[in-house]
């Protein structure tokens, strides 16, 4: 009789950048799913899993460059931007069914433009209602940035724009899947996720995603609803990255974002803005519910 195959273990590898994962903001949890016992994971079915009352921190650091041209003089001002905010998502109540109503507060800690520091320390708030698979059922935007300093209204615009966000599959996952985020709006908006590779054991592995997308990027310019944009255009990016399967987080992200908008100036004006960012997020600590 010929000896009973032996079935091994198959090692993952690891390649790996992430934000938005990017994102936005919603920041996600997984549940891992392994084929057999004793086998290393193949398949993971990620899921946002939310405890309410616990508030998780992370730094979000942006640089860029490009130019703004006032429309009414088309002169392409060279323009530098250096940003970091420390960013906090709360989770203020979990649903029944596992949605979770969310507050997300963005902390400025330094805005750098053209090499001057613009002493503005005013925090931005947003809210969002999110189920376990990352779909967005309500959404409260960044606040206004019209009558804000010009270089405060390019740093909401650089935030707003580098923002994760995060949508999972109903199906469980193996390495090299990919899934889009939701059907696309128009022949240029797409949103992709791929599932580069898994790493560890099963208690604590750790997915790497890579994440590109093209979207549509809108700043109200109050508060009142249906009220004109600040800021109209498109960011696309492309961002690799790491999250904590088990422990339910997202631990690192970067990656490079291209803004590409229309920008109304505090004096009414318009003028065209391109920026080409450098984004990178980083989990710093959670804080337990209460």
């Amino acid at each position: 009789m010929s000896p009973a195959p032996h079935h091994s273990a198959r090692p993952w590898r690891t390649p790996l950048r992430g934000v938005l994962a990017l994102a936005c903001l919603a920041l996600g949890s997984g549940v891992l799913r392994a084929a057999e016992a004793g086998d290393a994971p193949r398949t993971v079915l990620l899921r946002h899993q939310f405890r309410e009352g616990e508030t998780e921190c992370y730094r979000l650091t942006l640089a860029g460059k490009g130019t703004l041209a006032p429309q009414d003089t088309r002169l392409a001002l060279p323009l530098r931007l250096a940003q970091e905010l420390e960013v906090r998502r709360q989770v203020k109540r979990v649903r029944q069914d596992g949605t979770a109503e969310l507050s997300l507060a963005y902390l400025p800690r330094r805005l750098e433009v053209n090499g001057t520091r613009i002493n503005d320390t005013r925090a931005l708030h947003s809210e969002a209602v999110v189920t376990p698979m990352g779909a967005l059922r309500e959404w409260r935007p960044l606040p206004a940035v019209a009558n804000q300093p010009a270089p405060w209204a390019l740093g909401s615009a650089a935030l707003a724009a580098s923002l994760p966000w995060l949508a999972f599959p109903e199906h469980p996952v193996a390495a090299a899947a990919s899934w889009p985020a939701a059907a696309p709006t128009d022949p240029g908006t797409w949103h992709r996720t791929t599932l580069a590779a898994l790493e560890g054991a099963p208690e604590r592995a750790v997915a790497h995603l890579k994440q590109a997308f093209a979207l549509p990027l809108h700043l109200r310019a109050s508060e009142a609803a249906g009220s004109p944009s600040a800021l109209t255009g498109r960011h696309a990016g492309d961002l690799t990255l790491r999250f904590d399967v088990a422990a339910g987080r997202l631990l690192h992200a970067t990656g490079n974002i291209d803004v590409t908008a229309t920008l109304v100036q505090p004096d009414g004006t318009l003028a065209d803005l391109r920026l080409r960012l450098s984004v990178q997020l980083q989990y710093l600590a959670p804080s337990a519910p209460r």
